[in-house]
């Protein structure tokens, strides 16, 4: 039966054969093998990020240590807000000046002091405002009046000027007393 068979028959038999037996061992042989390696690669890769622990762990530490004072000066800060907005509203209620805005506080560190900028829109007349801010600077014990800025707005619904005055409160906190 061999015999009768042409060279391209033979050399199909011979690949499929061939094909076979290749499956036959990477099924048997070859998958073991290549099921160890990846194994031995995620076992270099936990070894490797031990190796790397006690440095993560220092520095995931000093992170919290970051987070936390971050958090302890926000809970300070909005203390701080509750103080302000009870002084600079009791003093323009009682100068019958709107309150028209408290913009969100803007800090910065500089040299380990924290500095914590407040920011108040008041609208009202020119003696009022002055007087506003009189007792704001008189009365004020957690920080610095450091800006007065008038200005007039015109209000489009009654086609009105009305003037305007921008406060800017300024508060220090040093952090090496803390620590």
């Amino acid at each position: 039966m061999w015999e009768r068979l042409s060279y391209k028959q033979k050399n199909k038999i011979l690949l499929s054969g061939f094909l076979l037996v290749l499956i036959l061992a990477f099924i048997t042989s070859f998958s073991n093998t290549f099921a160890l390696y990846l194994e031995n690669q995620a076992l270099k890769d936990k070894l490797k990020m031990a190796r790397d622990a006690p440095e993560q762990i220092g520095s995931f530490k000093s992170q919290l240590t970051q987070l936390q004072e971050t958090i302890s000066y926000l809970d300070e800060s909005a203390d701080l807000r509750k103080e302000l907005l009870n002084n600079v509203g009791n003093a323009s209620k009682e100068m019958k000046v709107l309150f028209k805005e408290f913009k969100p506080s803007t800090f910065f560190v500089s040299d380990d002091i924290y500095v914590e900028t407040h920011e108040i829109v008041l609208e009202g007349d020119y003696k009022s405002l002055l007087k506003v801010i009189y007792e704001v600077e008189k009365t004020l014990k957690i920080g610095k009046l450091t800006s007065v800025r008038f200005f007039k707005e015109k209000d489009r619904a009654s086609r009105k000027v009305k003037l305007a005055c921008s406060i800017s409160i300024q508060s220090l906190k040093d952090q090496k007393n803390e620590d």
